[in-house]
């Protein structure tokens, strides 16, 4: 009799399953690698919207722009030699020998120079002004000295008088600038931000921008022996009376703010760096502040910039009261801040600081009303009526707060800002121990190599890729007079390395010390009048771009980046 099979036997069913095993193993084996791909766009995408949200907002609100965001150090010590970086460059290893430095751009740009800002109002019941720093926080290495580390100043125009003062009294509101380059203005003024044009001996014209001058004092470029000094241009300059604050003392038991201030005195946060106070009298006055951002010693022992986010959000006024940190994976390992600015240990290690914008208070993870999931980035604020919060969550809306936090990752948004304006080398010579101020900004002229009808700037190696605009004048020397036939405004360029052929390539081959010669160059437009006679007077070289860079590690330790650049074209000098 016979029988019909229907289905499959059970070695038919095994090898299906097999093949079907197979093939599920192998998808299975592919998620965690997809998820990591699209967990990698996610932060490349989220980074460089959070770079193009902070270049808009600079350029709607170009008043906050720094004068410049430079590096504290923008060499590498090298074979007991200075040796010049530039700025796109990151060393992918850490050195062998301990005693060299590697610099980059991500670590060593700590210097903020000039931040422009509007003191705020006084809220009711205060006697102080509170500025939140928008470079921040600040880092200060020796609590001994704040003043080296901040500086905060205002300016007020003068006008320059065109006869000499007698016996030196200038009266208010009024500065003297002789052709020997003596200064004077009013006693109340310690410095004078002066600009000016002075002369070669072949009469040459050369510009110098907001140089600050001791009152009474000589401008620098009466100290250059080459090209040899001959005389200032008196009718050519314009300056600015500087009232310099004294920076109080730290001391994280005194409260923050303080009840009051005495005049032309500021306060910093002594925790945190991320706010100063000045007295109530300041209220709504323009300012200026230098400092220098949080730093922390790198494995080599040098103090480098401290990786962190700075987000701005306003305040969650809704149940639950959340607000989602744009990146997760907190460093709850390796706190934020662990110490005060003098180096007094906290009583709990803070992971997320929150500054309220309004106010200038500062909040942590650590207070018992906020919750801080490290894994997801998530915030949770008990806005109670009878918590411990200092807010209800009426009080809380329309707040703007601000939060600085570390990832394990290394995320952080920088700006970099071209100076605002360069000096010649025979100024910045004049310096001596300061040089390290102005090394970054500095610029030579030279004939082109290539081309002798042809003018050449040459910068720092650390100049490099940014762009600059260079007003100057073309002419010929009679009878040891510069007689001006062309005028350039606003000649816009980027500076591009040297070639290796180039003499001024060479690194210098004596002490650790000597000046790092030019390494990047710009070749002008117009040629010069002719090899002899002809003669070139650059009257201002300033820079133009600004950069924000977004930096992070990947898991596998590699570092990343996304630059976004534009340009703030300044106002002409001719």
């Amino acid at each position: 009799m016979d029988s019909k099979r229907s289905g499959l036997t059970l070695i038919e069913l095994l090898v299906a399953m097999m093949i079907l095993l197979v093939g599920i193993y192998s998808v299975a084996r592919g998620f965690p690698r997809l998820f990591g791909l699209l967990e990698s766009e996610r932060v490349r995408t989220e980074m460089a919207r959070s770079a193009e949200q902070e270049l808009e907002r600079l350029k709607l609100a170009p008043h906050q722009i720094p004068a410049a965001i430079t590096g504290y150090c923008p060499v590498a010590i090298q074979d007991e030699q200075l040796v010049a970086f530039a700025p796109d460059i990151y060393p992918e290893a850490t050195p062998d020998d301990p005693d060299v430095m590697m610099a980059n751009p991500r670590d060593d740009l700590i210097e903020v120079s000039g931040e422009l800002f509007e003191a705020p109002g006084v809220r009711p019941g205060s006697q102080v002004s509170i500025y939140p720093l928008r470079m921040g926080p600040a880092g200060i290495a020796d609590p001994a000295n704040p003043g080296e580390y901040l500086e905060v100043y205002h300016l007020t125009r003068l006008e320059r008088l065109e006869e000499p003062p007698r016996g030196n009294s200038v009266p208010d509101g009024y500065f003297y600038l002789g052709s020997d380059g003596q200064l004077f203005a009013p006693v109340e003024y310690e410095h004078i931000h002066i600009d000016y044009a002075w002369a070669d001996e072949d009469g040459v014209l050369h510009w110098v921008e907001n140089e600050a001058v001791p009152n009474p004092g000589y401008v620098r470029a009466a100290d250059v022996d080459t090209p040899m000094f001959s005389n200032v241009v008196p009718d050519m300059s314009r300056g600015k009376g500087r009232h310099t604050y004294e920076v109080a003392a730290i001391d994280p038991e005194e409260p923050y703010p303080p009840a009051w201030l005495p005049e032309r005195t500021v306060a910093i946060d002594p925790v945190y760096g991320t706010t100063i106070a000045l007295p109530a009298a300041d209220a709504h006055r323009v300012m200026h502040v230098s400092y220098q951002v949080k730093m922390e010693p790198d494995f080599g022992g040098y103090l480098r910039r401290v990786q962190l986010m700075r987000e701005d959000f306003e305040a969650p006024a809704d149940t639950p009261y959340e607000h989602d940190l744009k990146l997760g994976l907190l460093e709850d390992e390796w706190p934020l801040f662990d110490e005060a600015l003098d180096g007094t240990p906290l009583d709990l290690p803070v992971n997320c600081l929150i500054v309220d914008l309004a106010t200038g208070e500062t909040w942590t993870d650590a207070d018992e009303w906020i919750t801080l999931d490290e894994s997801s980035g998530k915030l949770t604020f008990a806005w109670q009526p009878d918590g411990p919060a200092p807010l209800t969550a009426q009080e809380a809306r329309g707040r703007s707060l601000r939060a600085y936090y570390r990832t394990i990752y290394d995320h952080t948004i920088m700006v970099q800002k071209a100076p605002s304006y360069f000096i010649e080398d025979a100024i910045a010579a004049t310096y001596a121990d300061e040089r390290h101020e102005v090394l970054f900004r500095t610029y030579s002229v030279r004939r082109s190599a290539e081309d002798g009808d042809y003018a050449e700037l040459l910068f720092p190696k650390s100049a490099i890729g940014q762009t600059v605009v260079v007003d100057y004048v073309v002419g010929e020397i009679v009878n040891g007079s510069f007689i001006i036939d062309r005028r350039v405004n606003n000649e816009m360029h980027v500076i591009r390395p040297l070639s290796d052929t180039d003499p001024a390539y060479v690194e210098p081959e004596d002490a650790p010390d000597a000046i790092i010669r030019p390494r990047g160059v710009i070749a002008l437009n117009h040629p010069v009048a002719d090899e002899t006679t002809g003669a070139i007077g650059v009257m201002g070289v300033r820079g133009a771009s600004l950069t924000v860079r977004a930096w992070w590690n990947t898991p596998q330790g590699r570092v990343q980046r996304i630059s976004l650049d534009t340009l703030l074209m300044p106002r002409p000098l001719l």
